[in-house]
């Protein structure tokens, strides 16, 4: 992402008049459009589409958007987020005009602070829902988009975000994550700002915390795995991540929490992880194939199989260039099942 003197060295035209133009108080010429759209790399008439632009969501904090984050992240990278999300979500919308997009599983909202046993019990009550089978849960994106919403795998690069949900009008939830994340820390984002949907529709201080104790009963049910946890080893750890698909790290504080095992064994494990460097990168990585979403790639392709579109025609629909499309939503081959316009999911 360029910053407004990078685009101004790149373009030759003065910052001065590029804020200007950014803040609405003047308008620029057709030969700066150009210019811009040079330097952008996209079509002059990306900066005419009519679709409405958003931030990122709230949590309790007024200064703290609604994302798994790291604890310091640039402006600069948030912005950079904000307008990929918002590209995207300009897609995405376009393809929803043409295709419907089922629904196996209607969420329920629940108040973890009016039902019983809270944040735990109202995760169980998902699984329930989808009629999970007890042990770990395979295809977690699956189940997610089985259940209306769309789980968008983004290139974030560096930036420090794991996670970012919206919802915003005419869409079904939109969750972004970050790919450039091992699988088994992808799925507990995705647990966790699955968590926020079912859960929170103001922001308060815990809600936070309730979404992680949502994630570990949703991908570790406690009945399920507090025997694999009694006085856990570091060995056990890794063999439980294979199992599980959850971290190492995550599998710890599960057997924490329920008190598997003392504070004494726990802060012994903990050292012995950041002794072997497992703090900063564990070993054993789960494989990331059965974990990816694919509902938006089977959009992608029903504009194809289906609606007869070349990739020409869908560059002009989404206003972005051919290697643009390339990097957004072909790098995989998807299978696709297509009838009368409505995706097989």
């Amino acid at each position: 992402m360029m910053s407004q003197k990078e685009l101004a060295d790149s373009t030759g035209i003065t910052q001065g008049h590029l804020s200007k133009i950014e803040h609405g108080l003047t308008v620029p010429t057709g030969e700066t459009i150009e210019r811009l759209s040079d330097s952008l790399g996209v079509p002059v008439d990306f900066f005419f589409q009519k679709d409405k632009t958003y931030g990122l969501p709230f949590t309790a904090h007024p200064v703290e958007p609604m994302y798994r984050k790291k604890s310091s992240v640039r402006k600069k990278s948030i912005d950079f987020v904000i307008s990929m999300i918002n590209w995207q979500l300009m897609h995405i919308r376009k393809m929803l005009n043409s295709i419907d997009v089922p629904v196996e599983f209607e969420l329920p909202f629940l108040d973890p602070q009016e039902v019983k046993g809270g944040a735990s019990a109202i995760a169980s009550k998902i699984r329930g829902l989808w009629m999970a089978p007890s042990g770990p849960i395979k295809h977690l994106a699956s189940y997610v988009e089985r259940s209306g919403c769309i789980v968008i795998m983004s290139d974030w690069g560096t930036v420090n975000i794991d996670g970012i949900t919206l919802k915003v009008p005419d869409l079904p939830h939109c969750i972004f994550i970050n790919d450039n994340r091992p699988a088994d820390r992808i799925r507990f984002t995705l647990a966790h700002e699955l968590a926020h949907i079912v859960m929170h529709s103001t922001p308060y201080p815990e809600m936070e915390d309730e979404a992680n104790e949502f994630a570990s009963e949703l991908l570790m049910p406690a009945m399920d795995i507090y025997h694999d946890l009694v006085n856990v080893t570091l060995k056990k750890l890794a063999n439980l991540k294979n199992y599980w698909r959850c971290s190492m790290a995550s599998i710890l504080q599960r057997a924490s929490d329920l008190n598997c095992i003392t504070q004494r064994q726990a802060k012994n494990l903990w050292v012995q992880m950041s002794k072997y460097g497992f703090r900063k990168q564990e070993p054993s990585e789960i494989p990331d194939d059965e974990e990816m979403p694919t509902v938006l790639g089977k959009m992608i392709e029903l504009f194809f199989a289906e609606l007869d579109y070349t990739k020409d025609e869908l560059s002009k629909l989404f206003l972005t260039y051919i290697p643009d499309i390339n990097n957004f939503y072909f790098e995989d081959d998807f299978d696709l099942q297509v009838h009368k316009k409505k995706l097989v999911i």
